[in-house]
């Protein structure tokens, strides 16, 4: 079954220092590795400066006053039958920088708004040791965000058709490592947009739900593809294809 993964191999990774974590090298049936096309690997190095609270300060005003409500990401699957109006959803890849996710976290509670912080446990630049990340993530709990599980990057992707069924079982260990951290369980799983490893659809692993962009809506913006300012938010948002929106932050792109 060539559509289908044979073999993985794991390497240890460099996470918190003191927490062993791996990363996953993903090998298809013939034993090469699968690399992402030139268009791609052009696609993923576009990254926008960096951008300022005020503007994020302003998006956050522009979102309140444009849709009807605002969602944790774990909340949509239950909700997207039954809403009526437009909704959206922030959502933080946290791959680098964990304290300036909580300023984020600090300025958008103070707009009233509950977002989902998407931490990469195995990522070497989040820049703290395993005591500091643990006391930033429940901060950024206690602002009444939702804190969940961005699975690592690795560094070969499958094909378009190959889907990472081995990459399941060692979910457990990274999901363990996130609610010895937090001390509660944890409900959202993402992959990071980087990866080109989104699934068709969400699916749901035991209680854990790993949402794709591709479930939730087909409407998406993020930092790391587009120039987020007023004009562009004015023109995606005059026309919505879908009521959902998903609007896809990465901390360390935005400062002072």
């Amino acid at each position: 079954m060539s559509n289908h993964l044979q073999d993985d191999k794991i390497r240890e990774g460099s996470g918190f220092q003191g927490l062993t974590t791996k990363r996953l090298v993903i090998i298809e049936k013939n034993g090469e590795k699968y690399s992402p096309s030139p268009a791609q690997k052009r696609g993923l190095k576009m990254a926008p400066p960096p951008c300022s609270l005020a503007l994020l300060a302003s998006l956050l005003k522009f979102l309140k006053n444009s849709f009807d409500d605002h969602y944790l990401l774990r909340e949509v699957p239950q909700v997207r039958s039954q809403i009526q109006a437009s909704k959206f959803i922030i959502r933080h890849d946290v791959q680098r920088n964990l304290p300036w996710a909580l300023t984020l976290a600090q300025k958008e509670a103070e707009a009233g708004l509950r977002s989902s912080f998407l931490v990469d446990l195995n990522s070497p630049d989040l820049g703290v040791h395993e005591r500091e990340a643990k006391t930033i993530l429940h901060q950024i709990n206690d602002l009444e965000h939702e804190v969940g599980l961005l699975l690592p990057l690795p560094e070969y992707c499958p094909p378009a058709k190959t889907r990472p069924t081995n990459f399941i079982p060692h979910l457990s260990i990274l999901i363990h490592q996130m609610e010895e951290l937090l001390e509660q369980p944890i409900f959202s799983l993402a992959f990071p947009d980087e990866s080109l490893m989104y699934p068709e659809q969400s699916y749901f692993l035991a209680t854990k739900i790993c949402a794709s962009s591709a479930f939730l809506s087909q409407w998406l913006l993020s930092d790391r593809l587009h120039n987020l300012h007023p004009q562009v938010w004015e023109r995606e948002f005059s026309s919505p294809p879908d009521k959902i929106l998903q609007l896809v932050l990465h901390p360390e792109l935005w400062r002072d």
